[in-house]
This record gives structure tokens, C-alpha cells and sequence, in this order.
């Protein structure tokens, strides 16, 4: 029987699950974290020795299926409480500075920008500033 990633995180990090869900203003619940089979084939294909920068984390729930990689790294572009995972780390950025600071750096990252709404030219910058990108939601004329 597999479990859901809510169900997961209730077991394993039920702490975290009371201080990201019940923050003021939250609004995820179990069900928003139905989206996550994208992050959990993505897990399953990218070496564990790779860096994942998740662009527009949100809560970072997503980081679980990356805590055996080498660093998670969640971009986001508001002030969240996030689940926190032993390689992972949290910063505050827009799209254009998380291209310029983190795009290229390493062949061994992999840039996720995963249902984000972005601009059309966010969306160019990234790809082209990231040689590993798994990108969905491309475009959007959403801030």
C-alpha cells in the first residue's frame, strides 16, 4: 500500500505538519499535496549527488522526496514556514535573482520550476540560465 505525501510527513515529521499547516494565512491543506508525483519521479531519475533547486517551493513539502540528495534548495518568492529536511535550505528571491545567482553553476544542479506563474520572459530566463531544468506551467502573464 503506498501513502500519500501527507501521510508521510504526519508520520515522520508531525511537528513540521502542525507548524507549516497552521501557520496564519496557509493555505495548503493534504490535498494540495496531491500534485507531488511530478517530485517523486523526478527523485527517482536525478542522481543523489546532485543539487535540486526547487524554484517556487511554496512549503517545501515537496523536499522529502530529495532528502537523500546531496542539497534541496527552495526559492520562493514569499515568507513561509517550511519543512525543513536534513540537506535542505530556504531562501526569499525572485525568479530573475535565483537565475542569476544559481543558474549554471554547477552541472550537478537540477532547477525545478514546477506550477509557478511566471512571465513569459521568467520563464526564457530560466531555461536558458539552467542546462538541467524540469519546467511545467511555462508561461503565464501572472506576478
Amino acid at each position: 500500500m503506498t501513502h500519500s505525501l501527507f501521510e508521510i510527513l504526519l508520520k515522520e515529521y508531525p511537528d513540521q505538519v502542525e507548524r507549516v499547516f497552521s501557520q496564519e494565512y496557509c493555505d495548503i491543506d493534504e490535498t494540495f499535496l496531491g500534485f507531488m508525483d511530478t517530485y517523486e519521479a523526478l527523485s527517482k531519475v536525478i542522481p543523489k549527488y546532485w543539487t535540486i533547486l526547487d524554484i517556487g517551493c511554496s512549503y517545501c513539502a515537496q523536499g522529502y522526496y530529495f532528502k537523500d540528495h546531496k542539497k534541496y534548495i527552495g526559492i520562493d518568492r514569499s515568507r513561509n514556514e517550511v519543512f525543513q529536511f536534513k540537506n535542505s535550505e530556504y531562501f526569499i528571491m525572485n525568479i530573475a535573482l535565483c537565475a542569476t545567482y544559481y543558474g549554471a553553476q554547477d552541472k550537478d544542479t537540477f532547477a525545478i520550476l514546477n506550477y509557478v506563474p511566471c512571465t513569459v520572459e521568467e520563464s526564457l530566463f530560466i531555461r536558458q540560465s539552467f542546462p538541467n531544468l524540469y519546467c511545467y506551467y511555462p508561461y503565464g502573464e501572472f506576478k
